[in-house]
């Protein structure tokens, strides 16, 4: 269904069903279907553009309703409808026009399913199938001419509020993901150009999707006791900070299990640019979060991604996948961020041991020994609510 058959045209239209002629019937009294002559004036009025779906649906139930009606009307009257060929022009004018009608809400359905489907399937060893980038990220999934890509939050404000041209949106905003907004607004960002949009909205920034040459430029590679990047460097990511978190970077981990960052990331420069979608061009994802790494040894891995949300079992995969090639005696820590509130009503920072982590599969006995949070007062420095509890059982003294 690449190509949806066109509507019959207007001229084609008037010429078939005799709109252009006079027909004689009733004595000399020139007889013309008023109904026809409206399905006529709809036809002379160009479609809308799909950026203006409902307006376009709109006008397409109209111009069906119209011929449905005057379908209904004449089959009534069985005899002539066998021998007329206005009937069989509008019968074939509302079979264009529902399969016209049809064809673009399935293809706005399967572009929906395509950029909010997450991996169902769970990998041998794997306590998760992995994530696929949340569906209220999924905006800047269907912009697909890289020219034009932007963070999809800020991709779907732009549009809603007009600053892109015209756009009709039904959703309140960008967390509200309909199959026919997204339609919309991959119609809207089929027609632009970054300088279309700079001139719009003033400076902007363009997300990378990173294709297979850059990515590997950010692979990370574990041997033996030493995390390394891809010049073969012991990995450091003492430059980045995320989250006004010093020393940390986003990563990503594929679905088999290779590890990605940008060691000196700094959300405050980089935030518009890269996203932990980037480096995966927005595809599954084994686990997403941000990454502690000083010369070559791993400090810490999360779970923070709003992109991803991945749980406590994606944080579990992906600190399995490490260990299994990660041979350092200092100890790592995985920090879960328990959104999903699997330890408590409130949503919460756990900082666990990563060999304990991994032994439990997320869930370890007690895991309130480990609950802290960042003091913004001390440099974005960790502290454990309960220092003493998490300190005998291997908590962090530092990171």
């Amino acid at each position: 269904m690449k190509h949806l058959a066109a509507l019959m045209t207007a001229e084609e239209f008037a010429r078939r069903t005799g709109l252009n002629t006079f027909q004689l019937r009733l004595g000399s009294k020139p007889v013309r279907s008023s109904i026809l002559k409206a399905i006529h004036r709809l036809l002379q009025v160009p479609l809308p553009s799909k950026n203006l779906l409902q307006t376009r649906w709109h006008a397409l139930d109209e111009i069906a309703r119209l011929c449905s009606v005057y379908v209904n009307e004449k089959k009534s009257k069985v005899e002539w409808a066998r021998t007329s060929p206005k009937l069989q022009t509008v019968e074939l004018l509302l079979f264009q026009v529902q399969a016209r009608r049809w064809g673009e809400e399935k293809r706005a359905n399967e572009l929906h399913e395509q950029v909010t489907a997450q991996p169902a399937e769970i990998p041998d060893g794997r306590l998760s199938a992995g994530k696929g980038v949340a569906p209220e990220y999924s905006w800047e999934k269907v912009i697909r001419n890289p020219n034009t890509r932007m963070h999809g939050e800020k991709a779907r404000k732009l549009a809603g509020d007009g600053s892109l041209g015209e756009v009709e949106l039904r959703g309140a905003d960008w967390t509200e993901v309909r199959a026919d907004d997204l339609y919309a607004l991959k119609a809207l960002f089929k027609g632009l150009d970054w300088q279309q949009i700079t001139n719009a909205v003033g400076e902007t920034r363009r997300l990378v999707y990173m294709g297979p040459d850059q990515r590997a430029e950010y692979q990370l590679h574990v041997v033996g006791p030493t995390i390394y990047n891809s010049r073969l460097e012991p990995a450091d990511t003492g430059g980045g900070r995320v989250f006004d978190e010093l020393g940390a970077s986003v990563y990503v981990a594929s679905q088999d299990g290779d590890l990605y960052t940008i060691e000196n990331f700094d959300d405050v420069h980089h935030q518009r640019t890269y996203q932990h979608s980037s480096f995966l061009a927005g595809g599954e994802v084994m686990c997403a979060g941000t990454i502690k790494i000083r010369q070559g040894q791993l400090i810490t891995i999360s779970n923070m991604s709003g992109h991803y949300k991945p749980g406590f079992e994606e944080l579990v995969d992906v600190c399995s996948a490490i260990k299994d090639h990660y041979e350092n005696p200092e100890p790592a820590y995985a920090l879960y961020f328990d959104f999903q509130l699997i330890n408590g009503p409130e949503v919460e920072f756990y900082l666990i041991p990563m060999s304990l982590f991994i032994k439990h599969e997320g869930r370890p006995p007690n895991p309130t020994d480990f609950r802290g949070s960042f003091n913004l007062h001390r440099g974005f420095a960790w502290e454990y609510k309960n220092p003493q509890a998490a300190k005998l059982r291997g908590g962090a003294t530092q990171i």
